[in-house]
């Protein structure tokens, strides 16, 4: 009973916000086009959402910078909605800093890219991504968390249009603090108890 109760406060610590910030293409304003001033979207604990459309074809690109605060990580990219594009899916990069090194179109040729791919059918599920982004080295390839710092961002469809909404969801990464530390060792005292 006890450990059980332990847990429980224990894990207080590690629960997000319900909601922070959102950023929506058609209340905000176009995301911008321009890849040395990608369009700010800073990122609060909790659900973070980021919607829009593209035109398709490789005409519209959707550029943004995330910042996650100290202390604090991205633990998951969830894609909420996502309707049209083309058979192989919608492009969502990702480099480090607050600018792309090149124009998406030459992008590659620039810093580390990381990348997901998104579609109707992992939109269908509510998924996350993060751990599907691919490219890049570190901090992307198989992350399970993105720290905090900035990320450069864009997405661009080359098959028809789409509209998406994107949930950036950021997590408490604490400092254990001597509280809490203590804490941890009397649940662990008292399974110790337990087992004895």
């Amino acid at each position: 009973m006890k450990s059980k109760f332990l847990v429980s406060l224990l894990s207080l610590f590690l629960v997000p916000a319900a909601s922070a910030a959102t950023y929506a293409e058609n209340i905000n304003g176009e995301l911008s086009r321009i890849h040395t001033s990608p369009t700010s979207f800073g990122l609060d604990l909790g659900s973070n959402r980021l919607s829009g459309s593209l035109t398709g074809n490789g005409i519209d690109i959707d550029l943004f910078t995330l910042t996650v605060p100290a202390d604090a990580a991205i633990t998951e990219i969830r894609i909420i909605e996502f309707s049209g594009g083309g058979p192989s899916g919608s492009f969502l990069g990702f480099q480090p800093g607050s600018t792309l090194d090149a124009p998406p179109a030459t992008a590659f040729a620039g810093g580390p890219i990381g990348y997901a791919i998104i579609s109707p059918s992992n939109a269908a599920v509510d998924a996350d991504v993060l751990g599907t982004i691919t490219g890049g080295g570190l901090p992307f390839s198989g992350a399970t968390s993105l720290p905090t710092g900035q990320y450069a961002g864009w997405l661009n469809e080359t098959g028809a249009g789409s509209t998406y909404t994107i949930d950036f969801v950021v997590s408490a990464v604490p400092e254990p603090s001597s509280g809490l530390l203590g804490l941890i060792g009397m649940a662990l005292a008292v399974t110790r108890r337990k087992r004895g």
